[in-house]
């Protein structure tokens, strides 16, 4: 999905003997693994930010931030917010390129498939 002339947004369903665990050589994740046992791909969506959204990124136990917080945090400027994609599944986001996968689709012990998303950008 071409989100901008920019930036490539891929994703591809792989047995979970491919999970890597992805690089932040910059302190932005630009790729993330999904528990896709658990996705309901037919309710999966890239839109941007809205005002109040929340998101529970791995690393805290499921508690919520703010995600305007999470952008002020790693210092995204503000003209980049507002078209910053979101993937989401059934309205919950699951994850924000740049920043960790949701806690609640992290992989598991008992997961099988993954969801592997790249964020690219096209030169």
């Amino acid at each position: 999905l071409e989100l901008t002339k920019d930036f490539l947004l891929s994703g591809v369903i792989e047995p979970v003997s491919a999970y890597a665990e992805p690089r932040s050589d910059t302190g932005f994740l630009w790729e993330a693994f999904l528990n896709a046992d658990q996705i309901q791909f037919d309710n999966a969506v890239v839109r941007s930010f809205q005002p109040g959204e929340r998101y529970a990124p791995l690393g805290m136990d499921g508690k919520k931030s703010k995600v305007s917080d999470l952008f002020i945090n790693k210092k995204i400027p503000v003209p980049f917010r507002k078209s910053w994609p979101l993937i989401l599944i059934a309205n919950e986001i699951v994850w924000i390129p740049g920043f960790q996968p949701a806690h609640s689709y992290r992989i598991q012990e008992s997961t099988r498939m993954v969801w592997h998303l790249k964020l690219k950008e096209i030169k």
